[in-house]
């Protein structure tokens, strides 16, 4: 009987571990922006490019969260992702958000950026150094 309690303990811990770490993940919502509105290159040397963005996002409550990239031969898919705090209470206008991006290509050449969005894609040509 002593085994049993001590393993429903165990198994209880384990459960409320679970429902805290849910808790924490939940907190944040992450959104792909609505689209990119301006793009700057900031800098584009030994296959490198540091790029300014500024995106749309659903409130102003909305901060910069990643991004993730997509090589296509000469065409790289770019996603820009928002987040915002659930719990913050936010007017419902849109927003947006400024951000550095770096990217590391694998060679030196011309390329098309494009940024997908949940509205709409943007497309930037580009070439490389």
């Amino acid at each position: 009987m002593r085994g049993l309690k001590i393993i429903l303990f165990f198994v209880l811990i384990i459960f409320l571990q679970s429902l805290t770490c849910q808790q924490q993940n939940d907190r944040y919502e992450t959104r792909l922006v609505y689209r990119v509105d301006s793009v700057k290159v900031l800098q584009n040397n030994q296959k490198t490019v540091t790029l300014r963005i500024i995106a749309t996002v659903p409130t102003p409550c909305y901060e910069f969260d990643y991004f993730r990239t997509q090589f296509r031969r000469d065409t790289v898919d770019i996603y820009v992702y928002a987040r915002t705090d659930r719990e913050t209470i936010c007017v419902q206008v849109l927003g947006a958000i400024k951000h550095q991006i770096t990217i590391a290509f694998p060679k030196a050449g011309n390329y098309v950026l494009h940024f997908a969005g949940r509205s709409k894609d943007v497309y930037f040509p580009l070439g490389v150094d």
